[in-house]
């Protein structure tokens, strides 16, 4: 599974297990727009494996998912 793949998937499993468990629907909506996000982009993702700040800045992705 390509690794942009499997991240989208990691994030809405994220997103489901933390509404399954109660949490703030803030930390599931963030996980799931971030899901989107991941899903929707054309760049190469191996390009910012080191680059946090560089995922900031698309529209969705915050600092601890960039981390």
């Amino acid at each position: 599974m390509p690794a942009r793949e499997e991240l989208v998937e990691r994030f809405e499993e994220i997103a489901t297990l933390l509404e399954i468990l109660g949490a703030n629907a803030f930390k599931v909506n963030a996980n799931r727009r971030v899901a989107r996000v991941l899903e929707d982009m054309t760049e190469d993702l191996s390009a910012y494996a080191d680059d946090a700040k560089g995922l900031q800045a698309f529209d969705g992705i915050g600092k601890g998912s960039a981390q």
